[in-house]
C-alpha cells in the first residue's frame, strides 16, 4: 500500500534520500520530481523517479539507492502505444500487492504492472491523465483529474466515480459527484475511502454501499449539500493521505494536517 504520496513540486523524498547517501559519499543515483513510495519489507522501499521514467530501490539499511525496474532517462512507451515494452512512462502513483507479487505504477494515462522479475506490462489505459493508486484487496483505485476508477484486478471492469469530463465540487450519487484534480486516497474499508480533492482544497468521502460522494470536514462532520459550510472544510491544496486507527493525516502545502474521524468503519 502508499506509505505517503510526496508532492512532486516538494521533490521531498528526493531530498531525504540524497541527504542520506552524500553523508556516505554514494552519489552514484538520483531522483527527478519522486512522487510516490510503496514500503515492500525489511527497511526496503520502492520510488516513483517519474521525471527519469523509471523505479528506484531504497534499502535503508544498507543506505544505498539503486535503478529497480525501467530504464532510467529513457522512455520510449507512449501513452497510446499498443505493444509491450521494458520502459514506464512517467511513473506517479504506486501500489504493491503482495499476494500477487505485482506492482501497480501509475504512468501518465497508463497502468502499468511489474512483476517480481521485474518484467513490465500494460495493464489497462485512461482517457485522462492519472495520479495516485490505491489496493484494496482486488480492486485498484486510481484518482484522476474528474474523479477515482476502481478497476478488477482481474477482469479490469471499471466502476467509475465522478461526473464524466468535468470537474467541480459537488456531493452526490456517483454519477454526479464531482472532483477537481483528487491525488491520495485511502480505503478504510470495503465500504469507505478518502481522498485528498487537491484543487478543491477538501477530503471527500466515497461510500460504496450507498454509491455516493460526500465532504468530510474536521469540525462539522460529514456534509451533505450544505454548500455554505464547505469553505470552513478548506485545506490549501490537500495531496497526501493516510489514515491510521481514527486519525487521518492529510499533507499540504501547508504541511501536515491531523483530523479524528469517528464513526467510520
Amino acid at each position: 500500500m502508499s506509505i505517503y504520496p510526496a508532492k512532486e513540486s516538494d521533490n521531498c523524498v528526493s531530498q531525504f534520500v540524497l541527504q542520506h547517501l552524500y553523508s556516505t559519499g554514494n552519489t552514484s543515483e538520483s531522483l527527478d520530481q519522486p512522487s510516490d513510495i510503496v514500503y515492500l519489507g525489511n527497511h526496503t522501499y520502492i520510488i516513483s523517479d517519474t521525471n527519469n521514467h523509471c523505479l528506484k530501490l531504497l534499502e535503508l539499511a544498507l543506505v544505498r539507492l539503486t535503478t529497480y525496474a525501467g530504464k532510467c532517462g529513457v522512455h520510449t512507451m507512449t501513452e497510446t502505444d499498443t505493444k509491450e515494452d521494458d520502459t514506464l512512462h512517467y511513473p506517479k502513483g504506486l501500489s504493491y500487492s503482495r499476494e500477487r507479487e505485482m506492482l501497480y505504477v501509475v504512468s501518465s494515462s497508463l497502468v502499468q504492472t511489474v512483476d517480481k522479475e521485474k518484467k513490465i506490462k500494460i495493464f489497462c489505459r485512461s482517457e485522462f491523465t492519472l495520479s495516485s493508486a490505491f489496493l484494496a484487496g482486488d480492486f485498484l483505485l486510481i484518482s484522476y483529474k474528474h474523479g477515482v476508477n476502481v478497476i478488477d484486478l482481474d477482469t479490469t471492469d471499471t466502476v467509475k466515480i465522478g461526473a464524466g469530463n468535468s470537474s467541480g465540487l459537488a456531493n452526490g450519487r456517483f454519477n454526479i459527484a464531482r472532483f477537481c484534480n483528487p491525488h491520495g486516497l485511502v480505503v478504510v474499508s470495503n465500504m469507505v475511502a478518502f481522498v485528498a480533492d487537491s484543487d478543491n482544497g477538501v477530503i471527500r468521502l466515497i461510500d460504496f454501499q450507498l454509491k455516493k460522494v460526500t465532504t468530510v470536514c474536521n469540525s462539522i462532520g460529514v456534509l451533505e449539500n450544505r454548500r455554505k459550510s464547505i469553505a470552513k472544510c478548506k485545506l490549501e491544496q490537500p495531496w497526501a493521505i493516510l489514515l491510521v486507527n481514527d486519525s487521518l493525516y492529510v499533507g499540504n502545502n501547508a504541511g501536515i494536517y491531523t483530523s479524528t474521524i469517528k464513526g467510520v468503519s
